[in-house]
């Protein structure tokens, strides 16, 4: 009896054990730099939307006349002036960012106003990728200098 109990037991061998474990280091080595990138690319988009937001409210400024001709509107102002509800942070480091404001832009012979933006915190942030950080203008231009 004793010799049919052990007979009927069943496991897991030694090298299926292994060959799992194998399977499982390279799923996750495959998934985890995937992952990892993901994040990254998310953080940038965060920052890249915090710009968006801040173009956005400089056109309120100068939808409502507040914004008449050039000038830089700094973040602070904008949460003064209330068209924004909060300071942004940057996604990178969870802080206020050093610098965050929009260059407005008035051209008096066409009579249209553009947006530029600059945001950053200590070595990244959304500007043209100088090392004097200029702002960026609004459109695709933001999307492809996020850092």
């Amino acid at each position: 009896m004793l010799k049919r109990y052990l007979k009927n037991q069943k496991g897991l061998t030694l090298i299926e054990l292994l060959a799992v474990v194998v399977i499982l280091g390279v799923i996750a080595a495959i998934a985890v730099p995937s992952v990892f990138n993901i994040m990254n690319n998310s953080k940038k988009d965060a920052e890249v939307a915090n710009a968006n937001q801040l173009i956005s409210s400089a056109k309120i400024l100068v939808a409502n006349g507040t914004i008449t001709t050039t000038k830089t509107e700094t973040l602070a102002n904008m949460v003064t002036d209330g068209v924004m509800d909060s300071v942004l942070k940057d996604p990178f480091t969870k802080a206020a960012y050093d610098t965050a404001e929009v260059v407005v832009t008035y051209d008096s012979t066409a009579n249209t106003f553009s947006y530029a933006v600059l945001l950053v915190a200590g070595a990244h942030g959304v500007y043209d990728g100088t090392t004097t950080k200029t702002a960026v203008s609004e459109s695709s231009d933001l999307k492809a200098s996020a850092h």
